[in-house]
């Protein structure tokens, strides 16, 4: 999964942080993985679980060159903290322009394109022109997610 907030882009996996080619046996951990550090930092500052996460990296050779494993319940809980605590702004893009004050003004404005950039290539590929409104009828959708459900549950 990924996820982009103030405090930086994640994604989030059950890989391994020591090698990120490998992935995590343990179903309680989840791996964040970041492009720079900072990133990582400023997630750690707003964790409240017992441990105190390790950041591991860096790898040149990877496109998220540092990784740290959390608790799910503590991502969990850091992503409750953000949707209730620091959502206070009507646009993303420009809330975060006064929450990025301590990074340097090229960084800032980097990641203001990055934004942008994110938000243009959801807007012209997620969505096939005329199927803005797919299904047309809820019985449709209704079937679709149906079919949705049987198939998550013959994979458990």
């Amino acid at each position: 999964m990924w996820i982009v907030n103030e405090d930086g882009f994640f994604s989030i996996t059950s890989g391994n942080p020591e090698d990120y080619r490998k992935l995590n046996a343990s179903t309680d951990d989840a791996v964040i993985r970041a492009r720079d550090r900072v990133s990582l930092e400023m997630m750690k500052l707003k964790l409240d679980g017992p441990n105190d996460p390790t950041i591991v990296g860096p790898w040149p050779d990877a496109d998220y060159r540092y990784r740290m494993a959390i608790n799910k319940l503590e991502l969990a809980k850091y992503l409750f903290d953000y949707a209730t605590k620091d959502l206070t702004y009507v646009s993303f893009k420009e809330g975060v322009k006064a929450r990025w004050w301590y990074l340097p003004a090229r960084i800032q404005r980097a990641r203001q394109v990055a934004l942008i950039d994110i938000w243009a290539a959801a807007r012209a590929s997620w969505v096939a022109p005329g199927w803005e409104d797919y299904p047309e009828n809820q019985p449709e959708l209704d079937e679709l997610l149906s079919d949705r459900n049987r198939s998550n549950e013959s994979v458990t």
